[in-house]
C-alpha cells in the first residue's frame, strides 16, 4: 500500500522475486522498476532499510503446476523475471523439476538483465534476449524446439509479451491449459 497525498491510498501488485519458503526464513524480495514521478517509485524510493510497509496478497494464481512427463518453457521480460526467478528458487521446483527447462528472458539492453549472476545456476537451457522482442526470437527458435507440444509455457511480462506469445503458441498447436499467464504493466 503506497500513501496517496489525499489522505487515501493506492495499491501497487508486486510479484516475489525470491522464493516462497527463503521469504518467510530471510524476508521478502521484490523486483521493482522505478518510474521517475511514480507514486509508488518515489514512495519506494524515500524508504529506509529496516522500514515498515503494509502489505496484502497473495493475488494471482501464476504458480509452478508440475506437469506430468512435460517440458517446462519460462518466457518472461523486465521485470517479469521476478516469478521466474521465484519458481526456479522454490522447494517445489526442485523437487519436481521436469527433464528439460528452457528459459528465455528479453531485455532492452544487457545493463538492464535482472539478476544476471544467478541464472546460470538454476541449470535450465537459458538464452537472454537482448534488443530483441522476445516474441520475434521465439518465432524464428520454434522449429529447432523438440516437443513443443509437450511443453508447458510460463508467459510472464508485459501484456504485449504476453499477448503475442500466446497467439503465437496458439497458432503453432499450443494447447490453452498448456499456457499460464501473469501480466505486468507500469502505473504512475
Amino acid at each position: 500500500v503506497v500513501p496517496a497525498p489525499e489522505e487515501s491510498s493506492t495499491k501497487r501488485l508486486y510479484s516475489l522475486a525470491s522464493a516462497p519458503t527463503q521469504a518467510k526464513e530471510e524476508g521478502y524480495e521484490l523486483c521493482v522498476r522505478l518510474h521517475e514521478g511514480g507514486l509508488a517509485s518515489e514512495y519506494i524510493r524515500a524508504l529506509e532499510k529496516g522500514s515498515e510497509i503494509e502489505i496484502f496478497g497473495p493475488y494471482g494464481d501464476f504458480v509452478f503446476q508440475p506437469p506430468r512427463d512435460r517440458n517446462v518453457c519460462f518466457i518472461a521480460n523486465g521485470t517479469g523475471v521476478a516469478p521466474v526467478r521465484s519458481i526456479l528458487q522454490s522447494k517445489k521446483f526442485e523437487n519436481e523439476r521436469p527433464d528439460k527447462v528452457e528459459c528465455l528472458l528479453g531485455f532492452r539492453s544487457e545493463a538492464e538483465v535482472l539478476y544476471a549472476n544467478e541464472w546460470e545456476k538454476f541449470g535450465v537451457n537459458l538464452k537472454i534476449i537482448v534488443k530483441e522482442h522476445v516474441t520475434e526470437y521465439f518465432a524464428k527458435l520454434h522449429s529447432a524446439m523438440t516437443g513443443l507440444l509437450e511443453t508447458d509455457f510460463y508467459l510472464v511480462g508485459s501484456p504485449s509479451l504476453v499477448s503475442d506469445m500466446t497467439e503465437l503458441l496458439k497458432r503453432l498447436g499450443v494447447r490453452e491449459p498448456a499456457i499460464h499467464r501473469e501480466l505486468f504493466s507500469a502505473k504512475k
